[in-house]
Parts: C-alpha cells; sequence; structure tokens
C-alpha cells in the first residue's frame, strides 16, 4: 500500500518540491516517476539480476507517465528476459511489471553488462514475445487445433487471438543450439476480455515460424 507519507517523504529526500506530491495538495497524491522506479526495482528486479547462474552498468528503464497515486496496493515481479555473451561482455536483460488491481500499469526494461571477456554459453538464452497475430476463421476446420474444452469449438467467422513466445538457447554469439516455443489461442469474451481457449498442435508450425522470421 502506497501511502501519502511515503510519497512526500521520498520528494523531501530527492528534493522534489512539486505540491503535487505533498499531503496537503488538493486532491490524491500522485507518486512522481522516480518513485514507480523504486517500486518496480525494489527487492523484485534486484533479486532477478543477481541469480547464482550469472557469474557476472549499463542501465536503460522505458516507462509510461505517472500512474500511481497514494492509495494504491501494487504488486510487482520481474524475470530475466535474456542473457548473452557480446563482444563487450555478458549482456543480461531484466523485465519487470508492476500490478494495480490486476491490470499491468508499468513496464520496465533494464539492461546490465557485466564487462569481462564470456566464453562459456551456458545458462545464455533469450526470450521472444511476438506481436498478437489476429487470424479469423473461414471455416470450420479446427483439426489443428487443441481445445480447452470441447464446448469451446468454434465456428467459421470467430477471430482467434495467438500469443507466441519463443526461448532460444545461444550455441556462440550467432546461432542457436535450441528453439522452443509456448503459444495460446484466445477469443474475446461478451467484455472485450481475452479468455484462453486452447492451444495449436504440434510443433512443426512453430519451426515453420521461426524460419520464416529469420528470413
Amino acid at each position: 500500500m502506497i501511502s501519502g507519507q511515503e510519497v512526500e517523504m521520498f520528494c523531501g529526500v530527492v528534493g522534489n518540491q512539486n505540491e503535487a506530491y505533498k499531503l496537503d495538495c488538493m486532491g490524491a497524491i500522485k507518486a512522481p516517476m522516480d518513485f514507480t522506479i523504486v517500486a518496480s526495482w525494489q527487492e523484485t528486479i534486484m533479486r532477478a539480476i543477481f541469480p547464482p547462474a550469472i557469474n557476472g552498468g549499463f542501465l536503460k528503464l522505458l516507462h509510461l507517465a505517472e500512474p500511481l497515486e497514494a492509495g494504491d496496493t501494487c504488486i510487482t515481479d520481474a524475470c530475466i528476459s535474456s542473457v548473452k555473451n557480446t563482444n563487450a561482455g555478458k549482456a543480461v536483460q531484466v523485465k519487470g511489471h508492476v500490478f494495480c488491481d490486476s491490470p499491468t500499469i508499468i513496464r520496465v526494461t533494464s539492461s546490465f553488462l557485466y564487462h569481462s571477456c564470456f566464453t562459456n554459453f551456458k545458462n545464455t538464452f533469450e526470450t521472444i514475445d511476438e506481436p498478437d497475430y489476429v487470424v479469423k476463421l473461414l471455416d470450420d476446420t479446427t483439426e489443428w487445433l487443441a481445445w480447452e474444452a470441447e464446448s469451446q469449438l468454434v465456428k467459421a467467422g470467430v477471430t482467434l487471438v495467438f500469443h507466441i513466445c519463443f526461448q532460444v538457447i545461444f550455441k556462440d554469439k550467432t546461432s542457436y543450439c535450441n528453439v522452443c516455443a509456448t503459444r495460446d489461442v484466445f477469443l474475446h469474451d461478451q467484455l472485450k476480455h481475452l479468455k484462453k481457449v486452447g492451444c495449436p498442435k504440434g510443433d512443426q508450425w512453430c519451426q515453420r515460424f521461426w524460419i520464416n522470421r529469420q528470413h
């Protein structure tokens, strides 16, 4: 729970004198972006960036506007999205999220460089989230889909949304020793929310998709 006292104290420490961040302001107390970054970093990203598997900074944060205010209850998480051996050293990227009442309101991407010469490609990988693919069914042939429930079988004309995420394991700096994918199929419900209904069968389509993607 973010309190107005915490926001005001933080702004006092960093020298932010904006009246919008003080207890005696009119209306809800907004939290400045640097407070939001602290909320994203505290514990979650810091834990994720130093796992035992990385024997290791360049920092890059991508953020939105000022989405937090006093009284909000937030949950944060973070995970390592890539570990690469580059000519300059081992590059590690961490993605963090801040959730407020379920929706994701902040996404933070931070990149670090452990400056040294790394030749061991064990534990080097990259997670690639593809943009959503929207597909309108032209007929009732859906044997290539595994449905969550038989009652969810759909008819021609229905629009499906595909979420695809690749994880590649590096063999060296320019080639891979393994490529795998997670894929889910969603439908929009009456409230326009995405609901998972199944996933594509087999791996052949995934392999072809990856080969086409490389070209």
